[in-house]
């Protein structure tokens, strides 16, 4: 695996040390604290929606604002910020309704694309509030000051991002698994996968024209045809990593393990194969991740990097069987397959 820096190992915990948290210290249940960190993280995407009709309505001439916060980085970073700052501080003094806005608008800056707190003031206002008359819309007609129920809003948001900031050392540098893949699988369809590295290949033979002088006595070479291509791995991971967010995923394994393990997961998914095999042919690709796992024709799969990979992929059908992931997820993996 590629070296660590060391802001980046502080921001990786045991599973024990999700046991030892503010929370808890202040008497909430490891479960209870789970939950609310997942609710934090709805609040956050809900917000995230809301915001963006305000700047489709206010903001209409420029592209960047209309699709705000439709990109994925602004809702993953934020997320991920919840998670690392509820190992430092209680949500019985920081509830999910402060903390929900206060990183989604940290979150909309680190990732450059900044949204206008007034947004995000207004979107509280109306969600947790039931206040739709008071969002505070001002523009060259009128003058109208906010109400003191929005300006409230705003003096916690503000308030509460200096200390976020303190909490978490200033340090906003995360790296998303979503890109770490999305880089990862680009040239997938080039590869040319041997038919001894994949031994779910039986079941989908196929042969194909191959033009590198090294054929066959048939002149052909098998290939298996695989529907987990370039395009889709992507697409399929997204929805996984999606839902990761909200469990501590991100805190317990670095973004490179993450993304491999949701791209071993898709595998299984499209290709309709135990996971045992999908971890062979992820195997041929984990370079591609900066991770030491590599198939090797006569073991199998193998590398230093092979059971924090394994642990990774436990942990998250471990978290949809505790509800805090969509169950659907598992429900894509013939159960027969989950242990093979």
């Amino acid at each position: 695996m590629r070296t660590l820096s060391g802001a980046d190992q502080q921001w990786l915990f045991s599973p024990r040390a999700l046991h030892q948290t503010p929370s808890q210290d202040e008497g909430m249940t490891y479960e209870q604290e789970l939950k609310r960190r997942k609710t934090t993280v709805e609040y956050i995407r809900s917000l995230a929606a809301r915001a963006q009709m305000y700047h489709s309505i206010t903001e209409e001439s420029s592209l960047r604002c209309r699709e705000w916060p439709q990109g994925r980085g602004v809702v993953s970073v934020a997320s991920t910020l919840v998670h690392r700052f509820y190992m430092r501080r209680s949500l019985q003094d920081f509830p999910e309704q402060v903390i929900a806005p206060t990183l989604l608008f940290l979150a909309s800056k680190i990732e450059e694309e900044p949204c206008k707190l007034r947004y995000i003031c207004n979107a509280c206002l109306v969600k947790f509030d039931g206040d739709e008359h008071g969002a505070w819309h001002p523009n060259e007609e009128n003058d109208i000051p906010p109400s003191r129920e929005y300006r409230r809003w705003e003096k916690d948001i503000l308030s509460c991002e200096e200390i976020v900031l303190e909490t978490l050392c200033f340090d906003m540098d995360i790296e998303q698994p979503w890109v770490v893949l999305w880089y990862a699988t680009r040239g997938l369809d080039n590869l040319r996968l041997p038919r001894t590295s994949s031994s779910f290949l039986d079941n989908h033979p196929t042969e194909i024209p191959h033009n590198d002088g090294h054929e066959e006595s048939n002149g052909h070479v098998q290939k298996e045809k695989l529907r987990a291509t370039e395009e889709i791995v992507p697409e399929v991971s997204w929805p996984i990593l999606n839902q990761t967010s909200l469990t501590p995923l991100s805190i317990l394994f670095p973004a490179s393990v993450i993304a491999f393990a949701a791209l071993i997961l898709v595998v299984s998914i499209v290709e309709e194969i135990p996971l045992s095999k999908a971890y062979s042919w992820a195997g041929e690709v984990g370079w591609k991740f900066h991770l030491e796992v590599e198939f090797d024709e006569e073991v199998g799969v193998k590398g230093e990097d092979l059971e924090i990979v394994k642990q990774c992929v436990e942990s998250i059908l471990e978290y949809s069987k505790q509800g805090l992931l969509d169950q659907n997820l598992i429900s894509f993996i013939p159960v027969s397959n989950l242990n093979n």
